[in-house]
């Protein structure tokens, strides 16, 4: 009966940020042009971030053998306040890693990219350790590449509507299929985090995907950062290796071509993505 109440609450709750929610951004003045140049709030992230804490603290308080522990709460307040408007200003013309350390290598121009990256790595590096301080220095390098790089992974991602949510989506679905089927392993806080997580994107997309809203940094970054904490809570050694070096390919793409440029020009792709959002 407590877990059907508290699935109420929550479900409740999901439904008042998506009637309210856009409207109390706006009031805050947390609204940004679109790629199409229309008007929408912007930072919905927030929000998530928000509704994911209360829910992860009533789901340990109602569900017996369930502990998420400190570590993913730090994360997620960590990767929302990096992302958080007020640290995702700076000049939108300087893009990419190589674009945030040339300025400052060059220019001396400590750019809020800079922050974000140096912030993020330092978090994830500090949770990795955190929550298993007997790994070694290798694995604890590599988990916390993986949460940092997978942060930033969605939020090159989100540059249209829908596009990373959709991808999150999948992604998360995927693993948690892996690990209740196939696995049939790992922990009960890991599953229920990313069982939460995909409820609470899942309502966003709902508007996202209609260009309705965006994510903003704090909702990206969030998305990524605990999608990379479920990875590497879930899976082995040796995937974990696989996520990293795809991870290090994406970005050394990315920095390269234009993402949403190389979806348009191929034909499976531009089809895929007209199918997760308005364009």
């Amino acid at each position: 009966m407590q877990l059907f109440g508290l699935a109420l609450v929550l479900s409740v709750a999901l439904w008042l940020a998506g009637v309210a929610g856009p409207a109390l951004l706006m009031r805050m003045g947390l609204y940004h042009p679109n790629f199409k140049g229309a008007v929408v709030p912007n930072s919905y992230g927030i929000l998530i971030a928000i509704w994911l804490l209360l829910a992860i603290l009533g789901t340990a308080a109602v569900v017996k053998g369930v502990s998420f522990g400190a570590a993913p709460i730090v994360l997620l307040i960590g990767f929302a306040v990096l992302g958080a408007p007020m640290t995702s200003g700076g000049d939108r013309r300087i893009g990419g890693i190589r674009g945030h350390s040339t300025a400052f290598w060059q220019r001396g121009h400590f750019t809020t990219g800079l922050v974000k990256m140096i912030g993020g790595g330092a978090l994830a590096i500090g949770v990795v350790y955190w929550s298993w301080p007997s790994e070694s220095v290798i694995s604890i390098i590599r988990d916390a590449a993986v949460i940092a790089m997978m942060a930033n992974a969605f939020n090159l991602l989100d540059v249209r509507p829908g596009r990373a949510t959709a991808c999150g989506l999948a992604l998360g679905g995927v693993g948690l299929l892996v690990t209740l089927f196939i696995v049939k392993s790992g922990s009960a806080g890991t599953v229920y985090l990313l069982v939460l997580l995909e409820a609470a994107y899942f309502a966003e997309y709902l508007m996202d995907s209609r260009a309705e809203v965006m994510l903003g940094d704090s909702g990206s970054n969030l998305l990524g950062a605990m999608l990379g904490w479920g990875l590497i809570g879930l899976a082995p050694p040796t995937f974990r290796w696989i996520a990293f070096w795809l991870l290090i390919s994406f970005h050394l793409f990315t920095e390269k071509w234009s993402l949403s440029e190389v979806i348009d020009r191929q034909p499976i792709l531009r089809w895929l993505d007209r199918r997760i959002g308005v364009r």
